[in-house]
């Protein structure tokens, strides 16, 4: 039952942030939302704060998993990494508040700024973690990757800058922008390699 209020309120404070901001939405209106007295969240969360961060956390967590669930499928390696990437900017998209920058303005202090941009770098080597492992992991089909950090490091910071840059811009055809970027990236196969498979 303890575990049922705690998600009831995580679900509530999530709608009312992404609706709202986090600076308008306030303890009460997470308690009425969630269905329960405001003297309850503080049973579960010592702060709004708190609740906000747990939020954060979370959906990075799952948004590495669901991009390592992509990224080790079979099939080609250009292909597994951009819908990877792909996952991680359309999933970011639905849940703008977390990793886009302008969420950062409209919060109360300082100090929630810097735990809150400690939890967006853990994505960024997290990803790069991801991407990695799977340039690295080849199969007999994929090209020859030379350098998998690199590659890895260089499709996270072009990502990231961009998506800094220009936010959740409605204009900006990341899906475009992520092919381009996979296929300058990760070379095709070359005929010297398939030449060696046979």
């Amino acid at each position: 039952m303890k575990n049922d209020y705690r998600d009831q309120i995580i679900v509530a404070a999530e709608r009312l942030f992404r609706h709202f901001g986090y600076r308008k939405t306030t303890v009460a209106d997470i308690a009425r939302a969630a269905g329960v007295a405001k003297g309850s969240i503080y049973l579960h969360f010592p702060s709004k704060e708190d609740i906000f961060l747990t939020i954060i956390s979370a959906r990075a967590t799952v948004l590495a998993a669901g991009m390592e669930a992509i990224a080790s499928q079979p099939g080609p390696l250009q292909t597994r990494i951009l819908e990877a990437l792909e996952y991680f900017v359309d999933e970011t998209a639905k849940s703008r508040f977390e990793f886009f920058p302008d969420h950062l303005l409209n919060l109360d202090n300082e100090e929630l700024v810097v735990r809150t941009l400690s939890i967006h770098k853990t994505s960024g080597p997290r990803l790069k973690e991801i991407l990695e492992k799977r340039l690295a992991n080849r199969t007999e089909q994929d090209p020859i990757v030379a350098d998998p950090e690199g590659v890895a490091w260089l499709l996270v910071q072009n990502l990231f800058n961009t998506m800094v840059r220009l936010g959740p811009d409605v204009d900006f055809d990341y899906r475009r922008y992520l092919r381009v970027l996979v296929k300058t990236t990760i070379p095709e196969r070359t005929r010297w390699e398939e030449n060696e498979r046979v």
